[in-house]
């Protein structure tokens, strides 16, 4: 496998440095959870707003950061949360992470923003 990395690497020198941001996932997880893409501008200030504001939200993974802004967001909507039928659980597993990392980056998101919710 390392050896695989290094000729990419090697091949495509600029792959080395580039990173993920979460804005970019968050068509994704909207399709990933059934919510519908019109929603999409408000989840993108959101994450915007909290992109890199704390040392927890630069260390977790774009994904982990994506998806708890989508579920932020949910959280501040939960007449549509219930609509879609996605409990802190179903949406973890929908998106491939463990609701306590889930539950951790929405009570930072909610540090970051001021604005409280219940999960």
């Amino acid at each position: 496998m390392f050896e695989g990395l290094t000729y990419y690497y090697n091949s495509f020198p600029e792959a080395s440095i580039m990173t993920e941001k979460p804005e970019n996932l968050l068509k994704w997880i909207l399709t990933l959870t059934g919510i519908d893409q019109q929603h999409y501008r408000k989840i993108v200030r959101i994450c915007r707003f909290i992109d890199n504001s704390t040392v927890l939200l630069k260390r977790s993974s774009p994904q982990s950061v994506a998806s708890a802004v989508v579920y932020f967001y949910l959280c501040m909507n939960p007449q549509y949360r219930e609509e879609l039928g996605l409990t802190k659980n179903k949406f973890a597993e929908k998106v491939f992470l463990s609701d306590i990392t889930v539950t951790k980056l929405v009570k930072e998101a909610e540090k970051v923003t001021g604005i409280t919710v219940k999960l």
